[in-house]
């Protein structure tokens, strides 16, 4: 029996035979991914994680499938600047703009920003509707 080993990228996306993705990385860890498919033959396998417990976990069995690396361009690290140009603009209390500027991880960042948004989304749209034409 041929067994086939490739890097594994968990993803939460489903990858359908014959399609196309194009997928932005800027966490380190998926950086050096890509720099040993690029290494390699370019091909790595996309499996969608599970939520279990509260956690991403890939089960026995899960179904992936094998991804190739067809093109790669290298663009600068758009999600540092944009986690700082978004964190400019909305209203942060003073804790937690220190927090954000403390964080080194801009997937981390992004996330914290994030939060803060869809909490605010609610009262937005409310004050949205309100201001709508009759």
């Amino acid at each position: 029996m041929n067994s086939l080993r490739l890097p594994l990228f968990p993803l939460s996306l489903v990858l359908f035979p014959g399609t196309t993705v194009p997928l932005h990385l800027f966490e380190p860890r998926y950086r050096q991914l890509l720099k040993d498919v690029e290494a390699g033959d370019r091909r790595f396998g996309i499996i969608c994680p599970a939520r279990v417990n509260g956690e991403n976990e890939v089960p026995a069995g899960q179904v992936g499938c094998i991804a190739e690396v067809v093109d790669v361009e290298t663009l600068p690290d758009e999600p540092a600047q944009l986690a700082w140009s978004i964190a400019a603009m909305i209203d942060l209390d003073l804790d937690a703009r220190q927090r954000l500027l403390g964080e080194r991880l801009p997937s981390a960042r992004l996330a914290t920003i994030d939060g803060v948004l869809r909490n605010a989304l609610p009262d937005l749209e409310l004050r949205a509707a309100m201001h709508k034409p009759a």
